[in-house]
């Protein structure tokens, strides 16, 4: 995880927007920070999708636009000396001022300042030594304004007044990336009311390019200047400004107020990713990973932020994703009481390592073993929990109250000619027997489903091998053996005048014809065909309910000798 300190940064803010009681958001020291989250331990019986969002400590955007808002004053306070800056002529700026670190301010970098005694500093180094006009009316953006400056107040200050070597100074602190650079105004007098003095700070973050300008004491001189000060900045053309709620301009005294000035340029200056073991797994802030039981995982979200300078900083936090091998709880099967005993068992053998408990108790000889005993029908709940890890996981059984197994032996057969035998019974069930009798002419007595090859009263005892309840069903199995009538008709003859007969006799319902040979008769699978030939024709007649045959044959003659004529000799008439 990460260092202690950013952790511990964590948990007293919300990267300055937690509110503590209603009150103001608490002041922090902001610092690129990446929040991964915190370890994570679950457990699980199979391989989980996970989900984490990585998140920086703030919002780091470019410097070209701002928010402001009021924020508590600092704990602990910064220092109020430093390196002392020679301003001791009222209304003259300082000498030049390094900043110590790039600094982005309106969408352009600094590295140095100058420091005005009326409570700004500026950009504009090039007024270094130059007056630092104090009278003004009116708020800001404004172009006859000081520009390209911070005011932490600017109000009409006058360090010569008692000079004083630290009433202005400055100084630095902090590793980078995350240095600030603070300035201080310590009890200046205010002109004109030289009793009032001027305590206020203001400070640039490297980090973020946040400005806070912190408030002890802004006096207001009623007497000079309308007591008028302004908390704000201004960019470079004084054409775009942002000012503290209430304080453009104020005109009366305030004490212990802070303000924190937070780039919001649209575009972000920091990238998220993931990695694991220094492999990218992710581009983004979102870390999706499949962790299976029995492991543990390491992430590192890497936030890498591109500063003003130019510098890319990588900060980074870990995580740890722990899963367990969760339990397997087995209540068993859904079952009924037994017909050969007083309980039953349910449950599954135990594991070692593991500790059982059911609910209800009702009816169990012990609620806290693996496969316990029952003597009463209700549905269980079993809780295992592993005692190694804490992981729990669950199962469900019912127990019905006794009943007998369904036997269904099947509806009655016939055996007839064709086949000889026939299937009887009905579909197994699981954990269930069968026991078929008499067994002569079963192929196998100890089936759900037996082939039956003789006639005869048929009873099969089904059985539950969970609850040893019982029940029997018989089937009846008979013999059709009758073969069907067959009648090829009387033989006929076909002469010169009847050269075609139908043949055969009328046809009988569940009955099929086949006649043979085919040649001289129009359908051979009719009962009654048409012969115009010649020859012996044999029909079998097949009843399809029993499939027993019989045949007959019918011979076609044929008559087409021509009767012998005699008209006589000729004759002559005289």
């Amino acid at each position: 995880m990460k260092n202690i300190y950013i952790l511990f940064l964590l948990l007293i803010s919300f990267s300055c927007c937690k509110v503590i009681n209603a009150q103001l958001p608490i002041y922090d020291r902001p610092v690129l920070s990446v929040l991964a989250g915190a370890d994570s331990a679950f457990c699980s019986t199979s391989c989980t999708n996970i989900t984490r969002n990585a998140t920086p400590l703030y919002e780091n955007k470019a410097a070209t636009t701002y928010t402001v808002k009021q924020i508590a004053m600092p704990i602990p306070a910064y220092n109020t000396t430093g390196t002392t800056i020679p301003v001791g002529i009222d209304d003259y700026w300082s000498p030049i001022d390094s900043i110590g670190f790039e600094f982005c301010y309106f969408g352009t970098k600094y590295r140095y300042i100058i420091i005005g005694p009326n409570g700004l500093i500026s950009f504009n180094t090039a007024l270094a030594g130059g007056y630092c006009n104090y009278s003004f009316t009116g708020g800001i953006p404004d172009v006859n304004k000081h520009k390209n400056c911070i005011m932490g107040p600017y109000t009409d200050a006058d360090p010569s007044i008692n000079p004083s070597p630290l009433r202005v100074n400055s100084y630095r602190e902090g590793t980078a990336p995350n240095r600030r650079f603070v300035v201080n105004f310590f009890q200046v007098p205010m002109y004109g009311c030289n009793t009032l003095k001027l305590t206020s700070q203001i400070i640039l973050h490297e980090a973020f390019s946040m400005i806070d300008v912190v408030i002890k004491s802004n006096p207001a001189c009623g007497t000079w200047n309308g007591g008028l000060s302004i908390v704000g900045i201004q960019n470079s053309a004084g054409t775009v400004a942002y000012s503290a709620p209430g304080y453009n301009p104020r005109a009366t005294s305030v004490s212990n107020v802070c303000y924190r000035f937070t780039p919001d340029g649209i575009a972000p200056v920091y990238t998220i990713n993931w990695t694991q073991n220094g492999t990218v797994v992710s581009n983004s802030a979102v870390l999706n990973a499949n962790l299976c039981p029995g492991t543990t995982s390491t992430f590192v979200a890497n936030l890498q932020t591109t500063l003003c300078s130019g510098q890319v900083v990588t900060d980074k936090d870990t995580v740890n994703f722990s899963v367990n091998t969760g339990p397997i709880a087995n209540a068993g099967a859904n079952t009924s009481m037994s017909c050969v005993g007083p309980s039953i068992g349910i449950g599954a053998p135990p594991i070692a390592g593991n500790t059982y408990s059911w609910t209800p108790t009702t009816g169990l000889n012990n609620p806290n073993i693996a496969n316990p005993t029952t003597t009463t029908p209700n549905t269980y709940y079993l809780r295992v929990t592993n005692t190694a890890s804490g992981c729990i996981s669950r199962d469900t059984v019912i127990v019905g109250p006794r009943t007998n197994p369904i036997a269904n032996a099947g509806p009655d057969k016939i055996i007839g000619c064709m086949p000889l035998t026939t299937q009887i019974g009905t579909v197994a069930l699981p954990n269930h027997t069968y026991v078929w009798s008499p067994v002569t002419g079963l192929s196998n007595p100890n089936i759900a489903q037996p082939v039956a090859s003789k006639p005869g009263l048929f009873t099969v005892t089904v059985t539950n091998t969970l609850t040893g309840c019982s029940a029997s069903d018989a089937v009846a199995i008979l013999i059709d053996t009758i073969k069907p009538s067959v009648n090829a008709g009387d033989d006929k003859t076909l002469t010169c005048a009847t050269t075609s007969f139908v043949i055969g006799s009328t046809a009988i319902a569940r009955n099929t014809y086949d006649w043979s040979p085919a040649i001289g008769l129009s359908n051979t699978s009719i009962a009654q065909p048409t012969a115009s030939a010649t020859g012996n024709y044999l029909l079998t007649v097949t009843d399809t309910a029993n499939g027993c045959s019989a045949t007959d044959a019918v011979a076609i003659f044929i008559d087409t000798i021509r009767p012998i004529v005699n008209a006589g000799s000729d004759k002559t008439l005289t």
